[in-house]
């Protein structure tokens, strides 16, 4: 692998990963946000008292170095495998996923004398479309620096998100089954990239009447587009005589800054946190609606329209312009409840707590989660040991370790979640240090 192609992975791999007290403490409960890195997705968190920074170790590009179908300069190259870490570039995969070895493609005919087709894979992990189902994948990546300025938190972020989506009628799911004469499916597909200000202020507010802390947060984030792609198509396969056809229509809108395109608008994120006094420890709940967006982009629409025997984007587009208004909104909700282990004690525990958070997307995606960390105090430092699951597009499982030198700590965490486009989940081994805590 070309030298530079391995020092830019290094570089993704460490800058991409939230360089906050998550990341791989995080991905030993299973993901789940908990108060020390829940500012990304709630500003009102950014009240509460830094709990340090973590520098995630780029086992991902290890795997460049020493798995052949993870290198594209490879010939043994497999892109469901790239795919699988390129999506985890924190992790070393222990067992990532593959494409079939093999792909079978049958025609028969039904007692009317139509044509049918089946197609069945062998070896390789169990993709999802073969299952007949819709599948989707939505990934986000980011660079976030941000730096506290008096009362405020102001930060830049360059971003990079990709989503993709197939849905196949009752018909064309019997593709990879029995057999299909025909059927039709919708397919999606969006990309965007650019760079975004965020001027983030949090603060307490006094409730005379309540027991606990009441936390308020807002971030504005106005942006800067560099890119965008947004595209639908409704593809159609049919059968008739000896004959198969496919086909598909739809629409695409590009917008690309080296093409004279652009785009420009405003994130907005708001939160409220409260902390409750309990008898046997400290309540933190928080929820928040963030990505509530305003955007505008200049750039082409094309008429798309596909058959086994041409293809075309209609001439070179036309001029247009395109408004997106709330489309990325989604809603946060969080939890902690930290244990007082001097009032409940648990054998040689002395910190703990447990953490759940449920997440919910205007386009339907949900995912929740519940993780644990209990600390054990040791004449050179402290010991923790964490665990966690939930529901992320699949199950998400989490197991981890950490151990803290007063100033500064090691976390492991061996994490497994399914990897894009398939049913298997595959498990990656992740590594950090962490500063201030």
């Amino acid at each position: 692998m070309p030298q530079r192609l391995l020092l830019a992975l290094i570089l993704v791999s460490m800058l991409v990963l939230p360089a906050s007290a998550q990341g791989v403490r995080s991905l030993g409960m299973g993901g789940v946000t908990t108060t020390g890195g829940a500012e990304s997705v709630n500003p009102a968190y950014g009240s509460f008292p830094s709990q340090g920074f973590a520098l995630p170790l780029p086992l991902g590009a290890v795997s460049y170095l020493t798995n052949p179908k993870v290198d594209p300069t490879k010939d043994t190259v497999d892109y469901t495998t790239v795919i699988d870490q390129a999506t985890r570039l924190g992790s070393y995969l222990i067992n990532p996923a593959t494409s079939p070895d093999q792909i079978n493609i049958a025609i028969d005919e039904t007692t009317a004398g139509d044509p049918t087709i089946a197609i069945t894979t062998e070896g390789g992990s169990p993709l999802l479309l073969t299952t007949g189902q819709s599948l989707s994948v939505d990934e986000r990546l980011s660079l976030p620096v941000a730096f506290d300025v008096r009362d405020f938190r102001v930060g830049v972020r360059p971003y990079a998100d990709v989503s993709a989506g197939y849905t196949p009628d009752a018909d064309l799911q019997k593709l990879f089954g029995d057999g299909a004469t025909g059927g039709k499916a919708t397919i999606e597909a969006q990309a965007e990239a650019g760079v975004a200000l965020e001027v983030g202020y949090s603060t307490l507010v006094p409730v005379d009447t309540y027991d606990g802390d009441v936390y308020v947060g807002v971030r504005l984030s106005p942006f800067v587009g560099l890119a965008k792609i947004d595209g639908s198509a409704s593809a159609e396969l049919t059968t008739a005589g000896n004959e198969v056809a496919y086909s598909a229509d739809g629409d695409a809108f590009a917008a690309l800054v080296n093409d004279g395109g652009i785009g420009y608008g405003v994130r907005l994120d708001v939160g409220v946190a409260t902390v409750v006094p309990m008898d046997t420890g400290e309540l933190t709940v928080g929820l928040s609606a963030r990505n509530l967006n305003y955007a505008i982009w200049n750039g082409k629409a094309y008429d798309i329209a596909f058959t086994q025997s041409s293809d075309s984007l209609t001439g070179d587009g036309t001029t247009a312009s395109r408004t997106y208004i709330a489309d990325e909104l989604g809603f946060v909700a969080t939890a902690q409840y930290d244990i007082d282990t001097e009032t409940v004690s648990v054998g040689a525990v002395d910190t703990w707590f447990v953490a759940a958070d449920v997440q919910y997307d205007i386009d339907g995606a949900f995912s929740g989660r519940v993780g644990t960390e209990a600390g054990f105090d040791v004449d050179f430092g402290t010991v923790f040991a964490r665990a966690g699951g939930g529901y992320d597009d699949g199950l998400v499982l989490g197991l981890g370790s950490g151990l803290q030198f007063g100033g500064w700590g090691v976390d492991v965490a061996v994490n497994g979640r399914r990897a894009a486009f398939t049913n298997h989940t595959s498990f990656g081994i992740a590594t950090g240090l962490n500063f201030g805590f």
